[in-house]
């Protein structure tokens, strides 16, 4: 849950502010940033397009590496602070001091299994960081779309009424689907009708057809009573029918 309290809103902000830049793969950001962000959020800082004014020194190496390390601390402060709330709660349901010492010395484990966890990669990241990051390497604004093109205006309001649109033309393409759905089981259901007849109804059936002058639905039933009940009498039946009709059993 606190992970979700964190990257959400920067999705959601990120999908905003490339809006705004003209940033077409500003989704794909947002939807990584809202399930692995410390991943993604730094990658979008070093690709995004840069307004008039802005600047990026380094390299996108340099870059996305030092935003690694911001967001991972942040990831981990986050999961440090939901650790010790969950702790919390623990400790006060226990009813003695040894559960209580226990918990205590746990907590500590964990808490330095963390530091261990944050202090490692984000380490590791600034000093590559510094290793790869370029003195020379600097970028101006305006770039990308935004060298061509006026920054755009885009809102919150306008993303809910994006999402609204979306949700609306989303439930009537369900509603559309859920109809063809039904009527084909429909059509289905009226199919197979003479299966649930047996060979003599459908049989005689066929003949009061051939009485009432209906010859093509006579001949079809007979076959149905062939195709769907070969080895029964009136299978035999129905094909002598059908030969005298000049019809080939199929």
């Amino acid at each position: 849950m606190w992970y979700f309290l964190i990257y959400f809103p920067l999705a959601v902000w990120m999908f905003i502010d490339s809006k705004r830049r003209r940033y077409d793969k500003g989704l794909w950001w947002a939807l990584g940033t809202a399930f692995i962000g410390p991943l993604t959020a730094p990658a979008y800082f070093a690709y995004r397009p840069l307004r008039k004014g802005e600047s990026r020194e380094g390299g996108r190496a340099w870059v996305i590496l030092k935003n690694f390390a911001l967001f991972w601390t942040v990831t981990m402060a986050g999961c440090t602070v939901a650790g010790m709330a969950n702790v919390a709660d623990t400790t006060n349901r226990m009813t003695n001091e040894y559960e209580r010492a226990g918990a205590a010395i746990g907590s500590a484990l964990g808490l330095g299994l963390l530091f261990i966890v944050w202090l490692l990669p984000m380490i590791g990241a600034v000093m590559v960081g510094v290793f790869l990051k370029k003195a020379n390497a600097v970028e101006n604004g305006p770039t990308g779309a935004l060298a061509t093109e006026e920054e755009a205006q885009y809102t919150l309001g306008d993303l809910a009424s994006h999402v609204k649109a979306a949700s609306q033309v989303a439930a009537s393409k369900v509603k559309v689907l859920a109809e063809d759905i039904k009527e084909r089981a429909n059509q289905d259901s009226s199919k197979p009708a003479s299966k649930s007849k047996g060979p003599a109804d459908l049989l005689a059936q066929a003949k009061e057809q051939i009485a009432a002058g209906q010859r093509e639905k006579a001949l079809a039933l007979l076959q149905d009573v062939i195709a769907f009940f070969p080895d029964s009498p009136e299978a035999t039946t129905a094909a002598v029918t059908l030969k005298k009709a000049g019809v080939s059993p199929e």
